[in-house]
């Protein structure tokens, strides 16, 4: 009995989804080891017929604290780490500017949008390299 459990308990590891993969970027890093994402999704307005992007923040467990505001990222669906993290950090996939002014101060400057759009063979390549990894 405990063998045909334990062969159910291996067929579903294996036959499991492919990880939620998600793309965004970093609007916040003032929590401790948490960094605020902020995800863009397209979808077709019912009337207009028309695309409209809609946003959603979601926070990701980031357990070095490298990532900096304006970093665009990926987050990978983990177990839930605490009430509102579901995600963590997969990695950085294009980073802000970074400039250290004469007081030791870190100024960071945002991704130019350009370079975030799903078409560009940048974000091809991570998006196929996040799907083979998970399979």
């Amino acid at each position: 009995m405990s063998s045909a459990i334990a062969r159910l308990v291996a067929l579903s590891k294996e036959r499991a989804p492919v990880a939620n993969v998600l793309f965004g970027e970093v609007v916040g890093t003032k929590m401790q080891k948490t960094v605020k994402v902020r995800v863009a999704n397209t979808k077709m307005h019912p009337i207009i017929q028309k695309p409209v992007t809609i946003h959603r923040n979601v926070f990701a467990h980031d357990e070095t604290e490298q990532c900096v505001v304006g970093d665009y990222v990926r987050i990978d669906h983990c177990q839930q780490k605490s009430k509102n993290k579901h995600y963590t950090l997969g990695e950085i996939v294009l980073a802000a500017k970074r400039a250290q002014d004469s007081t030791g101060k870190l100024h960071t400057q945002r991704v130019h949008r350009g370079d975030l759009t799903r078409t560009s063979p940048l974000f091809q390549q991570f998006s196929d390299d996040a799907h083979s990894q998970s399979s």
